[in-house]
Formats: C-alpha cells, structure tokens, sequence
C-alpha cells in the first residue's frame, strides 16, 4: 500500500524523481512520501515542517531505505543478515583460520557490519542526502549527519522538543 495518511498534528509531504533531467515535474519513476509529526504539536509552523517533510522525501527517494528505524527491522530478517555477514567472513578468511576464529572477535565484526547495514536500509541512521552547503571560508561543510541527528536539530531550531519521523513510503514507478 502506498497511502500514507499525516499523523494527528503532523503533515505528509512526497517527492517524484523525474525521469529525465528537463521532464515535467511529478512525472518520474521513483517516488516518496514522509509523514512527520512535531512533538509538541501545539504551535508547530506545519508550512516549515513540510518543507522538511519535503526534504526527506527526497532523500527516501536518493538513499532508498528499507526500515524506519532499527527497532522496525523484524528479528528475522536481522538474524539473516547477521547470518550472511558471518558466513561472508568466514569465507574472506579461509578455512584454514575458521576453525581459529575467536567468538568475541567474531561479535564485534558482526557488531560492525550490522552498523553498516543499519546506515544502509535504516531511514533515520541514514546519511542525509543533501548538496552540499560551502561555509563562509569557502570550504564544504562537514560530513552529513545521520537524518535522526538532522530532524533534531530542525527541532531544536523550531522550538520543538523532537519531530518523530512517523512512516514513509518508497515505490518504483
């Protein structure tokens, strides 16, 4: 289902990919839909949060995440990457070593690898998609931040306490 309704007190804003750099706007083949909701919701400015509704739209259509977060990854599904993860390092090693390897040593790989996945599919651990901004001096602003860094400090410059990242929607057109 690609309907996405906004949450009480929040809004939904989409982006459309166009499908060639001089097409009509809205006639693309990736498309996607954010729904936010500013926490507190009284007084929020719902134009601005749809701009950052808006935002990361975007970025959902350029990174194309699977999960909203880590905690709505089923546990299936994590256990098999985890599994596909340690049977790849098992194999870069060799077997000769598989046999040697340390269960403890083999955790924190794991453990890394399992980051990595979560910075891949994971919407809010993602980095956010955005041009890149030059600072006065000229030189390019430091690396992205994680979108659930960004959406808290677009809080924070709303006067809010937080902005809940609610759903999003991806499709292929």
């Amino acid at each position: 289902v690609l309907c996405l309704a906004a949450p009480t007190g929040g809004v939904v804003a989409g982006y459309v990919h166009p499908k060639q750099a001089d097409g009509l706007p809205g006639t693309g083949r990736m498309a996607a839909t954010v729904a936010l909701r500013p926490a507190p919701a009284a007084g929020c400015d719902l134009v601005r949060l749809r701009v950052i509704a808006a935002h990361l739209a975007r970025h959902t259509v350029a990174a194309q995440p699977r999960f909203l977060t880590v905690g709505s990854i089923p546990a299936e599904t994590l256990r098999k990457e985890r599994e596909i993860f340690r049977a790849a390092h098992l194999e870069q090693v060799g077997p000769k070593k598989t046999g040697i390897v340390d269960e403890k040593v083999m955790d924190k790989i794991l453990d890394g690898k399992t980051q990595k996945f979560y910075q891949e599919t994971v919407l809010a651990c993602q980095e956010l998609v955005a041009p890149q901004v030059a600072s006065a001096d000229g030189k390019t602003e430091q690396k992205p931040l994680p979108v659930a860094e960004w959406l808290q400090a677009e809080a924070k410059a709303l006067g809010l306490e937080q902005i809940i990242l609610e759903d999003f929607r991806l499709a292929v057109l």
